[in-house]
């Protein structure tokens, strides 16, 4: 995988087919689902739990009025489940089981016809005890994350990673503390060199993400998602992301037994300054605004946004605020843009995402904003505190500036 210094893990800017904030449901079911993904911005793929093991459908989401269809193709196990794909979107990766002995990862290339299977790669040799076994399997194939009940496990269901290495799989190694706890975590998923995962907490289940250094191994703690994913008193699981778009299972434990489904979410953004202008009526959630009549005092930002752990791009209703604000400003105003970062890692990646949180707002006032000739500059602050208080972007107007 092409390693980044900038662990993302930003939330992005996401609205609903209605015009309103939330997640889209584009696939309920009575039986049980896992490994949700899109394939080719086109078809959702997901695994089916049956009677006779579990198996791999397909739904194109561009019909209207759609069918799930079982791929026939996909489904050589008595359990199958789609776990990762190259990063050209062309070849999917499948791990098939018809037997303790008989597990492999098939990689299947998409054609006018539809999958056809290209190659296979066997499984690690390990001794799982658990009755789930989640992978995932890199764009490059070279590193596979599993989630089971090995040896030295912290609790139930762990995440290991092993790496291929002279055409052979590692000894699954334990991600450690930062990562695993006594509850169970499972439905590993890597992107912008950042681990997500579900965590059980008695009947919670949470998704959670951790940063990566350039051996793909925890840095950090592991902070829940945004609550638009992560529902209280719900099954939330098996994350995954496609460019920008966002997909995710949730079960919510709020409705009558025997009357509760998985439902598959997708968020799908649309990031353009056009589509949010009609959306005025909107709650400032994590945008502190500050005006005082006769301009803004020294010391006292503009605008502030506060970042979840290594996030630096911003919420919807953060952009609004900021839209909001420029577009009240006369042309050639002087803007100072502030980005900090905690205590919490390494300082060269600190310096770069603080670097990164103050670059995101100054790209925005360059791309939607040109026209008004601001006269922006960038600085940097590393924080000795740790806390969401202290990963903040801060826009300051004329001469003013941070009190020291």
């Amino acid at each position: 995988m092409k390693k980044q210094l900038v662990y993302a893990l930003s939330l992005w800017l996401w609205m609903a087919a209605a015009g309103a904030y939330g997640q889209t449901a584009i696939k309920k079911s009575k039986a049980e689902l896992a490994e949700a993904m899109i394939f080719r911005d086109e078809l959702l793929l997901f695994a089916q739990k049956e009677a006779g093991g579990q198996f791999i459908y397909g739904e194109s989401l561009a019909e209207s009025g759609r069918q799930a269809y079982r791929k026939g193709a996909l489904n050589a196990g008595h359990i199958n489940a789609p776990i990762g794909k190259s990063a050209d979107g062309n070849q999917l990766f499948v791990y098939q089981k018809n037997g303790r002995d008989e597990e492999k990862i098939a990689v299947y290339t998409w054609g006018e016809s539809g999958f056809r299977k290209t190659g296979e790669r066997p499984l690690p040799k390990m001794m799982n005890h658990s009755y789930n076994l989640n992978l995932f399997l890199t764009e490059d194939k070279q590193h596979l994350f599993i989630s089971a009940e090995l040896a030295k496990r912290k609790g139930y269901e762990d995440i290991y990673l092993s790496k291929w290495e002279n055409n052979r799989w590692t000894k699954p190694e334990n991600l450690g503390k930062l990562v695993n706890t006594r509850g169970s975590e499972f439905a590993p998923f890597v992107a912008n060199d950042s681990l997500f995962f579900s965590r059980k907490e008695q009947e919670q289940v949470t998704v959670y993400a951790v940063a990566l250094d350039s051996a793909l191994s925890p840095r950090g703690e592991a902070v829940p998602l945004h609550s638009t994913v992560n529902q209280e008193l719900a099954y939330n699981a098996y994350y995954k992301r496609t460019g920008e778009a966002q997909v995710w299972i949730r079960r919510d434990f709020r409705v009558q037994p025997g009357t509760s489904e998985y439902v598959v979410y997708l968020h799908r953004p649309n990031t353009t300054l056009e589509a949010l202008l009609p959306l005025r009526q909107v709650q400032i959630t994590k945008a502190m605004v500050r005006t005082a009549a006769g301009g803004y005092k020294n010391g006292f930002p503009s605008l502030t946004f506060y970042h979840d752990l290594n996030q630096y791009f911003l919420e919807t209703e953060e952009m609004l605020a900021l839209h909001r604000f420029l577009a009240a400003q006369p042309e050639g105003t002087r803007l100072r843009i502030m980005g900090y970062s905690d205590k919490f890692g390494d300082p060269v990646v600190r310096e770069k995402v603080g670097r990164e949180r103050a670059q995101y707002v100054k790209n925005f006032i360059d791309n939607h904003y040109a026209h008004k000739h601001f006269n922006t500059s960038l600085e940097l602050t590393l924080l000795n505190e740790g806390g969401v208080l202290y990963r903040r972007t801060e826009l300051y107007l004329g001469n003013a500036s941070p009190e020291r």
